[in-house]
Order: structure tokens, then sequence, then C-alpha cells
């Protein structure tokens, strides 16, 4: 987060030009060091066609990762009546400069407030949407789409000022809040969003619905001991139905631990619940004209145990566990979760299918599921030696703390017809009239 901060510094220097934009022709001027004439000529074919318009914010850097220089600058059109600037993004595709994105964005005061800083490959759009709240949204271009990489905001409750960030294709979360008049973090989370699609949904490219956990900044317990992402890292995917939850969870493990007596340790998987499904987001409060904190620590929590087996003769189960009496129904129906554990190249692989009615859901209906969230976070533990099973790593999917909500991942449904991100191509104009013309 602290890197998107200092775009919005680095911005505005860059963008007092002038308090009056530029003509096409002051741009041609800037840019004339990094592309040819005839480049420069494929821009003008794009804006509006008279010369009604001025140029703000921009930038010449390369955010499709080919190694050519690529631009993106912002019109701001005279007599529109509004507050908004429409921001222009240009790649260099085979000798040409082609317009592969454009964004309308408002402003709160003046256009300088949208700015673009082109940066390791993505290209941020810098908005100031009203007073004391900003966004910045990253693009990189890939292969025809133009993808939504991440988005960082910040905005002020009162006495807190919250910064959030989302990043699309590795799916790590980050919230914090800022006490505003003595600057201290009240608290900070970083977490896993996994995005569960309906069963059977193709992912396309530009969207990701699976989540690498490697950093070390999620071994939670045992980092001394851990050796790095052969040693213990995990990929993590989810789907649903109307009846079940699916989770798979593909470990990279190099040394398996399997049980070789029946009291014998192993390695396992926890996957903890909030069945209250309290997080950050719910835990800050209004009260008295004031943002208030709660720490809400009496909440159910469910944790799903799931052991191995010998990837043989003993197979995987799971078993259950809760900071609070679990209900006889609910006890009833752990059977009814199916697991399977498969040894692979450099680990295993663990799937479950778990019904709603243990989460606390009564059921989906697969149109109708953007918004719903589950607080969960998995934990893999890695015992490398049988006998000193207090010596084990853990590695999770959030940087979690049990019995305390805010410190939880997110498993995000998606309806059938949403995302989670945004991913456009190009030539999906071109290929539906193609189809046209061949009456299909």
């Amino acid at each position: 987060m602290t890197k998107h901060l200092l775009f919005l510094l680095i911005i505005f220097p860059t963008l007092l030009f002038s308090q009056n934009g530029m003509t096409f022709d002051e741009l041609k001027d800037k840019v004339s060091n990094y592309f040819d004439e005839t480049l420069i000529n494929d821009i003008i074919k794009e804006l509006p066609s008279e010369e009604n318009y001025r140029i703000w914010g921009w930038d010449v850097g390369d955010f499709s990762g080919d190694g050519y220089y690529d631009l993106s600058f912002a019109v701001r059109k005279f007599g529109v009546g509004n507050k908004k600037v429409d921001v222009y993004m240009f790649c260099d595709i085979e000798g040409y400069l082609v317009n592969v994105a454009k964004y309308e964005k408002d402003f709160f005061e003046i256009p300088l407030e949208v700015g673009i800083v082109i940066k390791d490959n993505v290209c941020y759009i810098t908005q100031k949407e009203k007073l004391y709240h900003w966004n910045v949204e990253g693009f990189t271009f890939d292969n025809g789409n133009i993808i939504l990489v991440d988005k960082f905001e910040t905005e002020k409750l009162t006495n807190y000022t919250k910064e959030t960030y989302k990043n699309y294709l590795e799916l790590k979360s980050k919230e914090k809040y800022i006490d505003t008049k003595s600057g201290n973090t009240k608290y900070e989370v970083e977490f896993l969003t996994i995005p569960s699609y309906p069963r059977g949904n193709v992912i396309y490219k530009g969207f990701n619905n699976s989540a690498f956990i490697y950093d070390i900044d999620y071994v939670i317990k045992g980092a001394y001991d851990w050796q790095g992402e052969k040693d213990a890292s995990f990929f993590v995917s989810s789907a649903y139905d109307e009846e079940f939850l699916y989770l798979t969870i593909d470990v990279k493990d190099d040394e398996i631990v399997v049980p070789s007596c029946e009291e014998c340790t192993s390695d396992y998987i926890d996957l903890w619940f909030n069945i209250d499904n309290i997080n950050s987001k719910n835990l800050i409060t209004k009260k008295n004209k004031k943002v208030e904190y709660t720490n809400n620590l009496d909440s159910i929590f469910y944790k799903f145990s799931l052991y191995l087996g010998d990837f043989a003769e003993e197979k995987s189960y799971v078993t259950l566990s809760s900071n609070k009496e679990i209900p006889k129904d609910i006890k009833a129906n752990v059977s009814k979760v199916k697991s399977v554990a498969l040894e692979n190249e450099g680990g295993y692989i663990a799937k479950l299918k778990i019904p709603y009615n243990l989460l606390g859901i009564d059921s989906i209906n697969k149109s109708d599921v953007d918004g719903l969230e589950l607080s969960c976070t998995i934990i893999v533990n890695d015992i490398d030696d049988e006998f000193k099973p207090n010596m084990k790593t853990e590695i999770a999917s959030s940087k979690f703390k049990a019995m305390e909500p805010r410190y939880f991942g997110r498993i995000i449904f998606i309806s059938e017809k949403n995302w989670y991100g945004k991913s456009e191509n190009i030539y999906n104009n071109k290929i539906l009239n193609y189809i046209k013309e061949y009456g299909l």
C-alpha cells in the first residue's frame, strides 16, 4: 500500500505543467522522443474530431510488457457540463499505436485530480472521487486483453482513515485503519481473497481463481525452520453449486509425513470458518458521530481438520471442532463432508465438499450470490519429523489469529455472469462482426 501512496506524491509534481492542460501539438512535442511521427499520427485518429479538448495527465512507459513504449493520457472536452475526463491507453502493436482502452473518470474539482503513472508494466490511474477519497487502479495489456491488476483506495471515516488494497491477479487483499488525529494504525490485516465461481465455469484469461500462498509473511508458525516454497506452500481454489462449497488445496511439500501408527502425527490441513461471517468491514461501527472499532470476539468458529490418510489403504477424513458447543444436527452432518487426498509430484492435493448448512448458509442461488462472503482461513500444517510434532510449519491464507474475526481470509461467491476483477478483449467486437458476416 505504501507503494500506491507514493504514486499520489509522484503524480502531482509531474502534472503541474499547466493549469489549462495541453493541446495535442504540445503533447506531440513531449512524446516525440519516444515515438516516430507515424505512430503519433495514429493517436490523433482516436481523439475528438475538433480541437475542443485539452490533454492533462499523461505518461509514457511499457504497460504491456513487450519492451516497447506505450502511452496513456487524460482528455477533458470543453463545454460538456460535467466533471469527467476520458483516459486513453495506447499500446505499440506491430508498429501501430493502438487504442486498447478508454475509461471515463470523474474528478472532484479540477482535471489534474486524474493522474497517470506507468510503472513496472502497469498503467496506474489515480482519481479523486470526493474530498479525502482517492483510488488508484492499475491496468496491464496482455495478448489483446486489458486487465485490471489491482486497486488501492483511501477514504476518511470521521476519526479514521481507511486504506484498502486488492490485487485481482495475486488475490491478495489488505486493509488498514489509521487514527486520523494521531496517525497511529489502529489495526492492519492482510489476507487472500478466494473467488468461488459456479462449478464448471471456464475461467478466462485476465481472471484468476487460484490463490498461491508461498510468502514467509503467511508462515504463522515455524518460520525459522521454513525452507521456502518447496518446503511448504499451496494453491487454493473454490467453486460452488446449489448444495455444496468445493475447495481444492494443492500443496507443495518436499517431505510428506503420513501416519505410521494410529496415534502418530502427520501432515494435515485446517479450515477455519467464522460462522457469523464477521470480518473487518463490519467490525467498524458509527456511534456518537464517530467510527468505533469492536473486537466482536464472541463469535462462533468452526475448524474442519482434514487428515490425509496414507494415500493408499487409509483414506482421508475430516473432523470438526469449535469454540462453542456444536449443535447435534451439525454433528450429525459432519459425515456429509467429503474429502479426498492424493499424492502428486512435489506434494499432494486435497479436495473437500462441504454442505452449506455446516457453514450457516441455507442455500445458494447462482444468479444472486454477489456480495455473499465467508470468513475463512486455510492452514497447511507441515510436519517434517513425526517424532517432533511441535516442530511444525503453519502456512495460512491470511495473517491469521485464531478466534479474531478480522484476521480471517475471505471466500467471495461470484454469480454466473460476473467476475472478480476486470478483463476486456479489444478484439471482441471484430470477432462478433466476423461472426455476423458469416450469418452465425
